[in-house]
């Protein structure tokens, strides 16, 4: 019986309002110069997944320098001149950081989102957040609308421990009052242009840190490939109504 599902944040319950190679490269411009949206995307992508492997988004870390590291990755592979990349550091951070502040310009929910967690909750099935970002997420899952609907929230940057160690899967059931992990689900997304589904060969952290990390840990685990095509294996879901009819199918059988 499932008691308790965990979603990811970014890209399973919410997402950027523009993409991020739109939003960095319109602060590059201003600094560094001119680079494709879909450069400094595919930049952003490999960068912050390098510099996660390097320097996981701990407590006791230092959050600016490690985006400051993240920023710079990702002009320097989109093109740009590393000197002149350190010396406008400073204002393009601040102009990011900025950036993403306000969420109503920053971030929007997917529409499943409200939907799924109501159908949730009215099945007496709790949901909560475990996330690998910093306390941020906080302010935009509370602006977005959910955050009455999550508890716990979990969020590596504060609780120094992040996916795929299942530490951190410990400290969300506990929260939860000591769910079992067989009575729990964790979702987390994939993104197709990172990796192929069908072999996860070059799988992303994603993959790994959700999908494998929960499995791994003891939880069931729902990889979710919105905007993929369907697949015969019922651990792969497109959307989160596709999650809500995983729970009450294996809730049946039980």
């Amino acid at each position: 019986m499932i008691r308790l599902v965990l979603f990811d944040a970014m890209h399973t319950l919410l997402t950027t309002a523009v993409s991020v190679g739109e939003r960095y490269s319109a602060v590059f411009a201003t600094h560094i110069g001119v680079f494709e949206p879909a450069v400094v995307d595919d930049a952003f992508s490999h960068a912050i997944e390098r510099v996660k492997q390097q320097q996981p988004l701990l407590r006791a870390q230092d959050t600016t320098a490690w985006w400051q590291l993240v920023i710079k990755q990702t002009a320097v592979d989109s093109g740009a001149d590393p000197e002149r990349v350190d010396s406008a550091m400073p204002q393009m951070y601040d102009d990011l950081m900025a950036a993403y502040k306000n969420t109503e310009t920053a971030y929007k929910l997917y529409d499943d989102v409200k939907p799924a967690l109501r159908k949730l909750m009215d099945m007496q099935v709790r949901t909560g957040v475990v996330t690998n970002t910093d306390s941020r997420i906080r302010t935009a899952l509370h602006d977005l609308g959910i955050v009455s609907y999550l508890d716990p929230i979990i969020v590596s940057q504060e609780e120094g421990v992040e996916k795929p160690n299942a530490e951190i899967w410990r400290r969300a059931v506990e929260r939860a009052g000591n769910i079992p992990f067989a009575n729990v689900v964790h979702v987390g997304d994939h993104r197709d242009r990172y990796a192929k589904l069908s072999s996860f060969v070059n799988r992303p952290d994603t993959v790994r840190s959700d999908f494998e990390g929960a499995n791994a840990a003891g939880l069931h685990a729902l990889l979710l490939t919105r905007g993929a095509a369907a697949s015969a294996d019922s651990n792969i879901v497109r959307d989160l109504h596709a999650v809500v009819s995983w729970v009450e199918r294996h809730n049946r059988e039980q």
